[in-house]
């Protein structure tokens, strides 16, 4: 527990964050080219020429967005923080004999590599 969960668990505190930070933030940018294409519209004749290019642009960071897999990659490090905490508070609420036992080992390996076998294929 002390020298693979709660490191795995550190590592998934520190790094899912950031993976919804750039999502967020793709979605943001895409938002903005889009609604950049429709004030060109308002603004008159002159600009409508530069809304397809703010639609393209947008196209192109909303495809990079789904060829990235972001959303699935913070889905799945959301989840495994949330399996991890369980197990962490479960362990934390057990008595060292009942730690030791070979039910409890299986249980906190499976839940461990589960979480780094979710992740890997949500990166993959």
């Amino acid at each position: 527990m002390k020298f693979r969960t709660k490191t795995v668990l550190a590592y998934f505190e520190r790094t899912s964050p950031w993976r919804g930070f750039w999502m967020q933030l793709a979605e943001i940018t895409i938002f903005i080219m889009n609604a950049c294409g429709a004030v060109l519209v308002g603004l008159g004749t002159d600009f409508v020429p530069f809304v397809a290019m703010t639609v393209s642009a947008a196209a192109i960071a909303r495809s990079f967005l789904e060829f990235s897999r972001l959303g699935k990659q913070v889905e799945a490090y959301n989840t495994a923080v949330n399996n991890l905490h369980n197990l962490v508070n479960e362990w934390d609420g057990k008595t060292r004999t009942e730690r030791r036992t070979r039910q409890t080992v299986t249980k906190v390996v499976g839940v461990t590599e589960e979480a780094w076998l979710n992740v890997g294929v949500a990166l993959t």
